[in-house]
């Protein structure tokens, strides 16, 4: 393994993160998101290519727009960057495979349902179903089992409703929103039913972190429960990939 591939695939994950914040940005004001040229917020001006090269354009403007100054978010390189550490890892775990191309796009995915999530407390349609796509397409590179997929999605999600009946009529509050349902059942269709458990958990374990961390921060007491969802998801199907839990080998 030479120093370029890894750079290179780092590289092409944080241009996929920076896709994920323009749809993130513009997904849920309703703003096309597969078409039309990027523009700084503030003052409306078309951005050029030297304007939109992940990470390098914002450290070199300085974390601000080169035409009027305005901010430029950190959350945008953060996406970039974790984005792109997202898909290295898939990279480094599942190597040149079609199962790390089904993994990117999960990645970009979730990357644009966290940021969206944590911002208008939403989960979108959109990212649901490129993320179940993904998982339709991974379960045919990996073990082809599509039956226990669609069993697991199902169970998934009549757990999540469950919950969700529950603590409405129990505390009289929504502990699980609609999109975190889907997103439940999104995960059926990536994992085997034996890592279901460990994926609860680790969802669990991400999702109080992150209600604690929200809570301290002033959110106040109600918090998405969508970016614990996609950190348990990814930790462990790159679990699976790296032999820590039991997965049949890839095609």
């Amino acid at each position: 393994m030479t120093v370029a591939a890894p750079v290179l695939v780092f590289l092409a994950g944080a241009c996929l993160g920076s896709f994920a914040g323009l749809v993130a940005h513009r997904l849920p004001r309703d703003e096309p998101w597969l078409r039309g040229r990027s523009v700084c917020p503030a003052c409306g001006r078309t951005l050029r290519a030297r304007d939109l090269i992940p990470i390098v354009s914002w450290l070199a403007a300085r974390g601000r727009c080169r035409y009027c100054g305005a901010a430029i978010p950190i959350r945008d390189v953060a996406i970039e960057v974790l984005t792109g550490a997202a898909v290295l890892a898939a990279w480094l775990v599942f190597g040149a495979h079609a199962a790390t191309v089904c993994v990117a796009v999960l990645a970009t995915a979730l990357a644009v349902i966290v940021a969206v999530d944590l911002e208008w407390l939403i989960v979108p349609d959109e990212m649901v179903v490129l993320a179940a796509a993904g998982g339709v397409a991974w379960r045919g590179v990996s073990d082809g089992a599509f039956l226990e997929a669609a069993l697991a999605a199902i169970g998934l999600a009549a757990l999540a409703l469950a919950l969700r009946w529950v603590f409405t009529r129990w505390r009289g509050v929504e502990a699980l929103g609609l999109g975190d349902v889907k997103l439940m059942a999104v995960a059926g269709l990536w994992l085997p039913v034996a890592a279901l458990a460990h994926f609860l958990v680790a969802a669990g374990v991400a999702g109080i972190l992150l209600g604690l961390g929200w809570r301290a921060a002033g959110r106040g007491a109600q918090f998405p429960f969508g970016p614990g969802l996609a950190v348990g998801l990814y930790a462990v199907l790159l679990a699976l990939g790296a032999g820590l839990l039991p997965w049949p080998a890839l095609a």
